[in-house]
């Protein structure tokens, strides 16, 4: 398309070609559907991952660098299939398209001629029907009116679109209908359609015995695409509102996020409904700011320009910006974020996404409602909450079958709450939440050093997927409470940095390695967990760690590892049982440790002997019982030199009479009684006999 300049002709001229395309029945090419279809590329694997990364567009939001993580892309990108060196040329298509009829929408209404009324639009070789804004919402029927050869019914009731839809800010498109609404978009080998809405409100809607049918369709086989190579049908909202109920959406997207089936982003031209708040508090008090600018002037010796209409001083050819004398600044009153001025509103519910690239894609948006949706078979990731998704919940949403992981919470998504929702099944994680810095010094976006968080999972199902049960990388203020997580790889996994992680209350079983993995800097308080299953219940690697009340049974080689410096942590109350080399192995554990008392008295101890004694083989204790040896073999050999040591030192003049006398057997036969033969006494009895003082005794008796 011809570049048109910014004088007065180009925009005469832009109007001139908008005037001719505006919306009457006229009759359209053949191959009036959607974008180009490239004929060759050289573009490799690795730039097509990069195609949809953002180019300095606000609306130009990516999955790639974070969803599929450089370990994972191989795996990936043979179960996504389609042709990568086609598919990235065709995202940046586009976005060049949707750069086009913004832009001529721009120029519209920068002239007293602003169209009023649904114009179409001729980009490359499709068309793109735009509506404009009024304040009744188009409906199906607007759309037979407004485009009958490119909005048609079937003859089996279903309607197919066969143009782009694009819904402007101010403008709202109702698609539903009372007996069930069965919408087609026209995708195959000559192009494909999609649904746009640039800060307007997209709403479609069924009821639950009767939902919304969405599927991408190729005329030519009466079937879905199921070829991503040459580009998929896909919708998206850029800013404003979006609503999906009760719906079934199948086959849609390719290879990008913001094309990857159902997107919502955000946009570099914000929704006027999301900024009412955000002006009034950016324009204030007029008439108080007019008085602190007079106080300024009167301090500087200047004087104040006159005041527009609402109050704000006016600068020539600028109504929106405020004039302040020369002198010292006031001190600004807000701090505006730029992604928040163009975030997009969701609410999702009801809703089964099949066989999508992405199932749902959310980034810059805030406030989004998801619950009671099942997306399932998905060739990337299922649930991706990106870049700037912030205050946003997802309640009792099923996550299941796809290629990737099932619900990724991606960098700079913050106030998050996963509640009551299943991911199982996954050629990924279960749930993965990012948190770490978008950069970490000077770069080109210049993007922020600090972590994100303040995200939570909670009484959620982690089931048999491939990698992690929930993965949590960096980040700060997460929480992991109240889940069942059982079947993976690894179970709960906390790495890279994240401090303040909260684990408790979880039921983590029979994954096929760690239960718990905490590891590489990390700050966890993990409390209350029951753990069985798996070679170790809890490992904890180089971080700070709580490890209190955890209930660990049934695990095959350790209950509990620590392994490098800690910071100041501690292990206690903990009951560990089963079978291993050891229940609490911390020997390769330095730092401030402190270990108190926990329960191994279930634990079975299956070490061989030589891997006991080693347990005791200290430095200290060898270094001990050397000497003590040493010592002891010492004294013995000393004793063998020198027999008369250990004598009593006056065993040679000890008295006669303590000699014992053996009497011959017959005088133990004595009459008892008492004599007087000559000098002598005796004193008969029993088996003994005393003389004169001399005890004599019985060789087969006792002493008396």
């Amino acid at each position: 398309m011809t570049t048109l300049g910014h004088s007065r002709w180009g925009r005469r001229a832009a109007l001139g070609l908008l005037t001719v395309l505006a919306t009457a029945p006229v009759a359209l090419p053949a191959h009036a559907v959607g974008a180009p279809v490239p004929t060759s590329s050289s573009t490799t694997a690795s730039d097509q991952a990069a195609a949809g990364a953002d180019a300095g567009s606000a609306d130009a939001v990516n999955a790639g660098a974070d969803s599929i993580q450089h370990p994972e892309q191989d795996r990936i990108l043979k179960g996504y299939g389609g042709n990568p060196a086609q598919e990235g040329p065709i995202v940046s298509d586009e976005d060049q398209r949707l750069l086009t009829v913004k832009t001529l929408s721009s120029l519209a209404r920068w002239d007293s001629s602003t169209l009023t009324t649904p114009y179409r639009v001729s980009t490359g070789s499709g068309y793109t029907l735009v509506l404009t804004p009024r304040s009744e919402p188009y409906t199906v029927r607007d759309l037979l009116t407004l485009a009958p050869q490119t909005f048609v019914r079937q003859a089996d009731g279903s309607y197919l679109l066969l143009e782009n839809l694009v819904v402007q800010s101010g403008a709202s498109l109702f698609l539903n209908q009372p007996g069930g609404l069965v919408l087609r978009l026209e995708s195959s080998t000559r192009g494909f359609v999609s649904i746009v809405s640039i800060g307007g409100r997209l709403e479609l809607t069924g009821s639950q015995q009767r939902p919304v049918t969405i599927t991408s369709w190729d005329e030519r086989t009466g079937q879905p695409d199921l070829t991503t190579s040459d580009g998929r049908a896909y919708i998206r909202a850029l800013g404003g509102q979006f609503v999906l109920s009760q719906a079934r959406v199948s086959d849609l997207g390719f290879w990008s996020g913001r094309t990857g089936g159902i997107a919502l982003t955000g946009t570099d031209r914000p929704d006027t409904g999301q900024l009412d708040k955000m002006g009034q508090a950016i324009r204030g008090n007029p008439a108080k700011d007019r008085a602190a600018a007079r106080d300024v002037a009167k301090a500087n010796g200047t004087t104040v320009p006159k005041a527009s209409p609402t109050g704000v001083p006016k600068t020539p050819g600028r109504d929106t910006a405020a004039v302040s004398p020369a002198g010292t600044l006031p001190t600004p009153t807000l701090d505006v974020d730029a992604p928040g001025s163009s975030y997009v509103s969701a609410s999702i519910t009801g809703t089964t996404i099949t066989d999508d690239a992405y199932g749902l894609f959310v980034a810059s948006a805030r406030g989004v409602q998801i619950s009671d949706t099942t997306i399932q078979k998905s060739r990337v990731d299922g649930l991706v909450l990106h870049r700037f998704v912030t205050s946003s919940t997802v309640d009792r949403v099923t996550s299941r079958d796809n290629n990737g992981s099932g619900v990724v919470v991606n960098r700079a998504a913050t106030g998050l709450v996963i509640n009551e929702s299943t991911s199982q099944h996954n050629g990924g994680n279960g749930f993965s939440l990012a948190g770490s810095s978008l950069a970490d010094g000077p770069s080109a976006m210049g993007s922020p050093l600090g972590s994100y968080g303040n995200n939570s999972v909670t009484n959620s199902i982690a089931k048999g997927n491939a990698h992690d049960g929930i993965e949590v990388v960096g980040g700060i203020n997460i929480g992991v409470q109240g889940n069942a997580v059982s079947g993976n790889d690894m179970g709960i996994v906390v790495r890279d940095g994240a401090q303040k992680v909260r684990i408790v209350g979880n039921e983590v079983s029979g994954q096929a390695r760690q239960g718990l993995s905490l590891r590489d800097g990390v700050s966890v308080e993990a409390v209350g967990n029951v753990v069985s299953g798996g070679r170790v219940g809890i490992y904890a690697r180089a971080s700070t760690v709580s490890l209190t009340r955890n209930t660990i049974t049934e695990v095959r080689d350790h209950a509990l590892t620590l392994v490098g410096h800690f910071g100041k942590s501690q292990v206690s109350g903990n009951m560990l049982a089963g079978r291993g080399l050891s229940a609490l192995d911390h020997r390769r554990a330095t730092g401030a440790v402190s270990i108190g008392t926990n329960d191994t008295a279930q634990w079975h101890d299956t070490s061989p002997v030589l891997v006991k004694l080693k347990r005791f083989a200290r430095p200290m204790t060898v270094i001990w019982l050397f000497v003590l040896l040493l010592i002891g073999a010492t004294a013995v050999r000393g004793r063998k030199a020198h027999p008369e040591l250990g004598r009593h030192p006056y065993s040679a003049q000890m008295s006669l009479q303590a000699e014992s006398i053996v009497l011959p057997e017959q005088h133990t036969r004595a009459s008892v009684g008492a004599g007087s033969h000559g000098q002598d006494t005796f004193l008969h009895s029993g088996r003994s006999l005393t003389a004169n003082g001399v005890h004599y005794r019985d060789p087969e008796g006792a002493d008396a």
